[in-house]
């Protein structure tokens, strides 16, 4: 008989698992991380795990999905900024990569190549949300500049595929330029010229 939540007791479970699952995929790993684990740290059966995730895949890609909440802020603080220069636009894109590269979990799953095959394994409706998403982002960012009276150089899939690059750049910092910061300015520099058209 399958268990009834209340819709608070709902919310504490899900919080519960999704911050499991965010500390052990991030210590671990995805592969070496299982379901049971999540379970166990969460102090619930593994079969509530599956009520709120049909798979592992998937509450990562929920986790990511908050991770990437970040991009939500940088439109956010620039839209509630009176005038917008491009200084603000470069100092609000620095913030974002901090901020995302920071994340334990979102480092691990780049360092470990868990990032494509996840991709990989989700469905294709969680694949869509995920494009909906960044589609999402871009179109709101792209608004809020032109509101500000910008206009980007390029369309958007010349912006989106250059924010990939300096995020690329950014998780494998230490791979790429590790002491030389003067790399991670450029790229922002290149990137903000970008946005702007400035």
């Amino acid at each position: 008989m399958a268990r009834k939540f209340s819709d608070e007791d709902r919310a504490e479970v899900r919080r519960k698992i999704m911050h499991e699952g965010r500390t052990l995929f991030a210590r671990y790993g995805v592969k070496k991380t299982t379901i049971d684990d999540i379970a166990r740290a969460a102090e619930i059966g593994k079969g509530t795990v599956y009520l709120f995730f049909p798979s592992k895949e998937e509450l990562v890609f929920e986790l990511i999905r908050e991770e990437y909440q970040a991009y939500g802020v940088l439109v956010d603080r620039l839209a509630q900024l009176p005038e917008v220069t491009p200084a603000d636009v470069r100092e609000a894109l620095r913030e974002l990569f901090m901020m995302l590269g920071r994340s334990p979990l979102l480092q691990t799953l780049y360092d470990s190549g868990e990032s494509d095959e996840i991709s990989r394994i989700l469905s294709k409706e969680k694949q869509s949300e995920h494009k909906q998403d960044e589609e999402c982002f871009f179109n709101e960012l792209f608004e809020v500049l032109r509101i500000k009276g910008y206009s980007p150089k390029h369309g958007p899939e010349v912006i989106r595929g250059l924010f990939n690059v300096v995020w690329l750049a950014v998780m494998n910092k230490e791979r790429i330029y590790a002491d030389t910061p003067v790399v991670e300015e450029l790229l922002l520099d290149m990137l903000c010229r970008e946005i702007t058209g400035r």
